[in-house]
């Protein structure tokens, strides 16, 4: 079944597209498997169509929110430029149906996304962030683990404010709080920091029958990002899809010496780099927030607390 899914999709967006009636093209393939097309020009505002990388962006943030998740055989794929083809059970079917209807009903709502990036040294983390995590443990089963990497939990929003508060009161340092407000089911992005510029090589070029030495020159960016999309998948939820990087150039540049040619020497930049990067995927309820935790190489860990609202 795996195998035949592209010639499947294929078939399904080719009938579709020729009847154009897109919700209601289902074909199915076994007895609890479907295969339903979904057109995504309605998300976009009207009269415009909507982009390609957007579409891209809705079929992976379906593939990571789809209830119940997909399995084995069970796929969601983007065909052409704008169709949204799902290969699942009903229930599955009907979850992307949902979806497709809620971007486009809501297409001209925002959502107002606070974020705040800690870094933390491991006895800060034990101190005031692993109690939090410890309650959850305790209420629930949730697959922390108090020996992993990456932690997650989802706090009611006085909560959220009584952990700022015990940051502020430890002294801890913000790395950066940015607040993002993003169209439901857009990507946003933002970037907090600077680009360290740095030589790489050289190399000798002819300019009207002269040689001459020029230098290779890049960056590295040394700072925060932030790459989202947010989605109200039901009432009362918002659903993120957040990456958070922070990149650190590690300074002064350590430096080589390189030989151009005979007697001729130049200095180039080695640079070094530490990243930490923190994927999470969050359903909050109104009035809560998220904390996620990730754990650096040397023992550090990197807090990052996320909360959202819808803004009509």
């Amino acid at each position: 079944m795996i195998s035949r899914l592209p010639v499947l999709f294929a078939t399904a967006l080719a009938t579709a597209t020729i009847t154009n009636h897109l919700p209601a093209q289902k074909l199915p393939l076994t007895d609890e498997l479907t295969m339903q097309v979904f057109d995504l020009n309605p998300v976009a505002l009207p009269p415009q169509r909507v982009e390609a990388a957007h579409c891209d962006r809705l079929a992976r943030f379906a593939r990571r929110f789809i209830e119940p998740p997909l399995a084995t055989g069970q796929d969601i794929e983007l065909l052409g430029t704008h169709h949204l083809v799902i290969a699942g059970t009903a229930r599955q079917c009907a979850w992307v149906e949902r979806f497709v209807k809620r971007c486009t009903n809501l297409r001209e709502t925002q959502v107002d996304i606070e974020t705040a990036l800690i870094e933390l040294s491991a006895s800060q983390f034990e101190a005031l962030v692993a109690p939090v995590f410890a309650a959850q443990d305790d209420a629930k089963s949730d697959g922390n683990d108090a020996e992993a990497t990456q932690r997650l939990a989802v706090l009611a929003r006085p909560a959220v404010a009584k952990l700022m508060r015990q940051f502020a009161a430890a002294a801890v340092e913000t790395l950066s709080s940015p607040r993002i407000l993003v169209w439901h089911s857009q990507r946003a992005t933002m970037s907090v920091g600077e680009n360290v510029p740095y030589v790489s090589d050289f190399e000798i070029v002819d300019e009207d029958g002269k040689e001459r030495i020029v230098a290779k020159r890049n960056t590295l960016f040394d700072g925060i990002e932030v790459d989202l999309q947010a989605a109200s998948l039901a009432d009362g939820f918002i659903s993120l899809d957040c990456t958070m990087r922070h990149s650190r150039v590690l300074r002064p540049l350590p430096k080589a010496i390189v030989e151009i040619r005979k007697d001729v020497e130049r200095i180039v930049h080695l640079p070094r780099t530490r990243q930490v990067e923190c994927t999470q995927q969050l359903v909050l309820p109104k009035d809560s927030g998220g904390v996620v935790a990730v754990r650096r190489n040397d023992g550090r860990w990197l807090i990052t607390i996320v909360t959202a609202s819808r803004f009509e």
